[in-house]
């Protein structure tokens, strides 16, 4: 164990200890520096985060009933993930949006986040809708209207 990286070696077909532990000691030394661990789980975190606070809210879906919702599973990725030295540089995390189109059922995918080394796919978890939105029918309207009628006209 090193940082946040743990590595377990397994050599086979060494005829003694000696080269067993040298071939060990190697590839040890071999990961550790070549490799980092990154908080995959974080960045994957506070991308989703920034889609529900600055994206989603802001999201207009003509005739929608309500206003859109969504979860992520988040219990099923890594916290850490090890990748080469070479390519921390190259990591993107990003949407994906689907298009959403009514009715939205519960637990349809809203979009994608997909994280990314250069053009190598490293991880995506999808994002869920929350609840059912129906479009609206003739009385969401008429209840639009009741109720805002007063500041059509307001001077």
């Amino acid at each position: 164990k090193q940082d946040n990286l743990d590595i377990i070696v397994v050599v086979f077909g060494a005829d003694t200890k000696s080269i067993r532990t040298t071939d060990s000691a190697n590839l040890i030394n071999y990961i550790f520096s070549n490799y980092t661990a990154i908080r995959l789980k974080n960045l994957i975190e506070t991308k989703y985060d920034e889609y529900t606070f600055y994206v989603l809210p802001y999201k207009y879906i003509d005739k929608a009933s309500g206003l859109v919702s969504s979860y992520c599973s988040f219990e099923d990725i890594p916290e850490i993930y090890p990748i080469k030295n070479e390519l921390l540089d190259s990591i993107t995390v990003s949407i994906e949006e689907n298009t959403i189109s009514l009715p939205i059922q519960k637990d349809q995918v809203l979009a994608k986040i997909n994280v990314l080394s250069g053009s190598a796919f490293l991880y995506n978890i999808d994002i869920l809708s929350d609840s059912y939105i129906d479009k609206k029918k003739p009385f969401d309207y008429l209840l639009f209207f009741f109720f805002e009628y007063k500041n059509f006209y307001k001077i």
